[in-house]
């Protein structure tokens, strides 16, 4: 458990959304 993994994790799929 590292809760910054699922963070950045979050992050990216956030950005992925938003380029598409």
């Amino acid at each position: 458990t590292v809760p910054a993994l699922a963070s950045v994790s979050g992050l990216l799929q956030v950005a992925a959304l938003l380029g598409l």
